[in-house]
């Protein structure tokens, strides 16, 4: 759309198409375009209502995402490892900034699931709530943006 505000010549709709298909970079990066069925969160109504975390691994490093369902706020924490002890830590220091979640989404990974996780949770009067195993798009919030955030680095990087 950028291209054609700028240029036009016969045929331009069939060039872009041409050069996307032929780009190793755009068709890694293209949306299957498989239709599933997700599983449908309501809406919120404040920020911090609900919050999505989740592990992504990049270039042999590993982060923590952390997404507001209402604002889409998005903070990112590099981690040297996701064991629980770690991951509490990280998440205290957005929530020392931004104040605590009423829910906190997340997948069944070993961190959350541990009882040290729980404990955090509860003592903070955060809910915790789990997608269901072998399922991430039920965790679409932090899905989506982990797939933006591997999307934008391998963009600016090529």
């Amino acid at each position: 759309m950028l291209l054609r505000s700028a240029l036009w010549w016969p045929g331009l709709s069939d060039d872009i198409t041409k050069v996307i298909s032929s780009c190793a970079v755009c068709q890694a990066f293209q949306n299957s375009g498989s239709e599933r069925t997700l599983h449908s969160w309501p809406t919120t109504d404040n920020v911090w209502q609900r919050v999505h975390i989740d592990f992504f691994h990049k270039n042999g490093l590993t982060f923590l995402i952390i997404v507001d369902s209402k604002s889409k706020f998005l903070d990112i924490h590099l981690m040297s490892s996701t064991n629980v002890l770690q991951t509490i830590e990280k998440l205290k220091v957005t929530f020392s900034m931004l104040g605590l979640p009423l829910q906190l989404v997340s997948d069944n990974g070993p961190p959350f699931n541990s009882s040290e996780f729980s404990k955090f949770c509860l003592a903070n009067g955060i809910q915790p709530v789990k997608t269901p195993p072998y399922h991430p798009q039920s965790n679409g919030a932090a899905e989506r943006n982990v797939q933006t955030v591997k999307k934008i680095t391998v963009e600016t990087v090529v």
